[in-house]
């Protein structure tokens, strides 16, 4: 029985029934942990130059960088679990639920995009749009809880509109840099898939 395997997610990743995962799945999980603690610590080494949204130049241009590199259902959700418990040891200042929230959010815009034939990752204007939505969607996360609480946050002091603005142009330039990351360190084969389109 130990002999027999079976496809995962579409895609010819085998999974032996004895338990053990093939090599592709663990390199998609290490993955996921790696570009998640490269997530968090671009998110905790961010200046705090009071411009709401800058952070996002480090963190969500990783963020789009490793869900473009794994190409997987569920990969930017994952990225975005693995940087909220790498969050833990990081000294985030928000709980872990939050910034499981927060970044899980952030991680399935990016998942949609991803699976949108409009949209791909690995192309510049994919990753712009990605990062724009991506970064939006956080920022209403942001907003939302913010408006739940009495607690006044910084972007709510600058106004909401210009905030949302600088959120929008963080986004596009994160987008813009996590496919220049991915261009930079892409596979060898996706050249040649470049290359025919």
């Amino acid at each position: 029985m130990t002999d027999k395997c079976m496809t995962v997610h579409q895609q010819e990743t085998a999974i032996e029934l004895g338990g053990q995962a093939s090599p592709r799945l663990l390199l998609q999980i290490l993955g996921i942990v790696i570009f998640g603690a490269m997530v968090a610590v671009g998110k905790k080494a961010t200046m705090n130059l009071g411009i709401s949204g800058h952070s996002a130049l480090l963190w969500l241009s990783v963020m789009v960088a490793g869900r473009a590199f794994i190409q997987r259902d569920g990969v930017g959700f994952a990225l975005g679990v693995s940087t909220a418990l790498w969050g833990i040891p990081a000294g985030f200042n928000h709980s872990l639920l939050h910034n499981i929230g927060l970044y899980g959010s952030t991680g399935i815009v990016l998942d949609l995009a991803a699976r949108s034939s409009l949209l791909d990752l690995r192309r510049p204007l994919g990753a712009i749009i990605a990062g724009a939505l991506a970064h939006m969607v956080k920022f209403l996360f942001i907003v939302g809880k913010a408006s739940a609480s009495v607690t006044a946050k910084r972007f709510v002091l600058v106004g909401v509109l210009q905030s949302a603005t600088l959120h929008l142009i963080f986004g596009i330039s994160a987008g813009l840099i996590g496919y220049g990351i991915w261009r930079l360190f892409k596979p060898r084969q996706c050249k040649s898939e470049n290359s025919s389109s």
